[in-house]
């Protein structure tokens, strides 16, 4: 029912028209369910959206996918449309997730950004057929394939991302959701490691916003050696505890 309701309110009948007629193998094994992940692109800017098919390769029709990002409300970052460039370029019928209504910030604490894609094509097809590259796309099973790119705007901080599913997303039709072959139900796990973009700069015990070096060397300056050597982790540990307090208050 959500592939169809996703049809009415997105598509002209001309599109759901095709969707009836997708190019379907009658005796193709689906994946048991396709997982999603939201990972660091090749530069400082860009997140990768990627999928994974999970028990079976799969080179036909990604009939429908949803899946949303969400970041904080006080962050000024914005996010762009999802491109498919490297993969599926466009034109194509079979590969290009969309986001309709922009970003929303529904007063939660978060921001969120939904992307929305209908396939009618295979991907395993070539571009002249509508599919996906000169020689078409596969997902290979168990192996996880960037499928598109998201670039991240206007961040002057540092700011995290995911993708989610949570009480905001369930009740606006706006959780993962996967279906092949016009089959639903598909939808996996999605890998919940955040993506950090901006300025992010790691303290020397790789915590993000941690105690900076300087503080290090002000502590090793003020405090006598002879009392360094037990109480020094557990001092520098609160220091650092207290800087990333501050931190976090400034950012809200």
């Amino acid at each position: 029912m959500r592939l169809i309701s996703l049809l009415l309110s997105r598509f002209s009948p001309a599109a759901i028209l095709a969707l009836l007629c997708l190019p379907f193998s009658a005796s193709a094994q689906l994946p048991s369910s396709v997982d999603i992940d939201l990972a660091p692109g090749a530069t400082a800017t860009t997140m990768d959206v990627r999928l994974k098919a999970n028990g079976q390769s799969f080179n036909e029709v990604i009939s429908g996918l949803t899946f949303t990002v969400r970041w904080v409300d006080t962050s000024p970052a914005t996010i762009g449309q999802a491109s498919t460039a490297a993969w599926c370029p466009a034109p194509n019928n079979a590969f290009s997730p969309g986001s309709l209504d922009g970003t929303l910030t529904p007063g939660n604490g978060f921001k969120y950004r939904t992307y929305t894609g209908i396939g009618t094509q295979q991907i395993g097809l070539s571009e002249d057929l509508f599919g996906c590259g000169p020689d078409g796309q596969t997902l290979p099973a168990n192996t996880w394939v960037t499928v598109a790119v998201i670039t991240v705007s206007n961040n002057s901080g540092c700011t995290e991302f995911q993708i989610v599913n949570d009480a905001f997303t369930a009740a606006n039709n706006k959780n993962f959701f996967v279906s092949l072959n016009g089959t639903q139900g598909l939808a996996g796990a999605i890998e919940p490691t955040t993506v950090l973009r901006g300025s992010c700069t790691a303290d020397c015990a790789g915590v993000i916003g941690g105690l900076p070096a300087s503080m290090v060397v002000e502590y090793a300056l003020v405090v006598p050696l002879e009392s360094r050597r037990v109480p020094r982790l557990q001092a520098l540990s609160a220091m650092r505890e207290r800087h990333i307090a501050r931190m976090r208050e400034r950012l809200r």
